[in-house]
């Protein structure tokens, strides 16, 4: 009985962060580019249970119980990596990434902005990537993501005189009949090695293995979140009746524990 509190308890503990993930989601439905996640249950290894101290069974003297698993976890968050609706503003620097044009897997958003990260508290800089492409124009001229990092060329950052350029589909940027630069658009071969870090950015991990660009962009486009608010909904409802069932079960558990320590012990 005690073991069902562990194990009961533990559930509720697992549910509570598979919550904050669908919070989460329903929080980010309007960001630009965001991509929806979903906590994955894990069951604890499984443990071949034992009699201790116990010297009184002739019929099984291994003194195994069987096998038990105490509970499941949440073993990882899968990151749903399909592309979300994109949405005409006609703002020249709104940008939408097209990476399914001619592409038979077109389920997976698997090309990115490359910006650059500067740590806050080191100063260091590092690549990240993102799908939001509602860039802004910086104080200094500089093509830069709403967090403020800045959107990377081939050639480095690119620098604007105004609001008034053309991006062509390769991603060259033209502005005064010259090209002040093309975006630098970085694609994998499986975006799912890319680890989630925040502020809609994602970073490279030792599995991440690039691939040539073979997409479009879209000027004036910006891709909306991939965030379906009535299946979050859904999975809000059913992980709210997992957790009040196993709340339940706590409930039963602790009120035979009453009734044997307070009843039958004075029998």
């Amino acid at each position: 009985m005690v073991r069902g509190l562990y194990t009961n308890g533990w559930s509720m503990l697992a549910h509570t962060r598979k919550m904050d993930v669908i919070a989460n989601n329903l929080a980010n439905v309007n960001t630009h580019g965001y991509k929806k996640e979903t906590a994955t249950f894990g069951a604890f290894p499984e443990l071949m249970v034992k009699r201790i101290y116990d010297t009184r069974s002739l019929l099984n003297p291994s003194k195994n119980v069987g096998p038990a698993e105490l509970s499941a976890d949440i073993d990882q968050n899968f990151v749903f990596f399909n592309p979300g609706p994109s949405e005409w503003t006609e703002r020249t620097l709104d940008v939408a990434i097209d990476d399914f044009e001619g592409d038979d897997n077109a389920s997976r958003a698997r090309s990115f902005f490359t910006v650059e990260y500067r740590d806050p508290a080191t100063g260091e800089t590092s690549e990240r990537y993102t799908r939001d492409g509602s860039f802004v124009i910086g104080a200094d001229q500089t093509l830069r993501t709403v967090g403020g990092e800045l959107v990377l060329g081939e050639g480095g950052p690119i620098v604007l005189e105004g609001e008034e350029f053309i991006i062509t589909k390769d991603g060259s940027v033209l502005q005064n009949d010259a090209l002040a630069g093309r975006l630098l658009i970085t694609s994998f071969e499986d975006p799912h090695t890319l680890q989630k870090v925040g502020g809609n950015l994602l970073t490279a991990t030792d599995a991440s293995v690039t691939r040539p660009f073979d997409g479009v962009l879209r000027q004036g486009y910006v891709e909306q979140s991939n965030v379906n608010i009535v299946s979050e909904m859904v999975d809000m409802i059913t992980v709210m009746r997992a957790y009040e069932a196993n709340q339940k079960m706590v409930q039963v558990i602790d009120t035979t524990l009453d009734k044997v320590c307070n009843e039958v012990g004075r029998v």
